[in-house]
């Protein structure tokens, strides 16, 4: 299970190179679905939104900021490690058994908009 970010499907200013290594990801994703799904090995990526993680808080401790993206979130809120924890052990889960490849989101909908 790999993840990807919203950056790897949406161009964001200022994170050229995280993006660009988030998009490998997902192809990384894609490849893997093609050569190992058929060994019913799983090729799943998780997109999680914005989160409320030690790697945004020097960005979202700015509460202008945090307040401006949470307005980009339709849910209206920022995302948790437990709401990707949550996806992740369901994808890990036999519950998943037939989910051998595909990108889910855990972003409040803000890949729908």
């Amino acid at each position: 299970m790999n993840l990807v970010s919203l950056t790897g499907f949406r161009g964001f200013e200022g994170v050229t190179a995280y993006s660009t290594s988030k998009e490998g990801i997902a192809a990384l994703t894609r490849a893997m679905a093609a050569n190992y799904s058929r060994y019913h090995i799983r090729a799943n990526a998780i997109v999680p939104g914005c989160t409320d993680t030690p790697m945004n808080a020097l960005r979202l401790s700015d509460e202008k900021m945090r307040r401006k993206r949470i307005a980009t979130i339709p849910c209206g809120r920022l995302g948790t490690g437990e709401d990707v924890a949550g996806l992740a052990v369901f994808l890990a889960s036999d519950e998943a058994d037939y989910c051998v490849w595909g990108f889910y989101t855990a972003d409040g909908g803000s890949m729908a908009v």
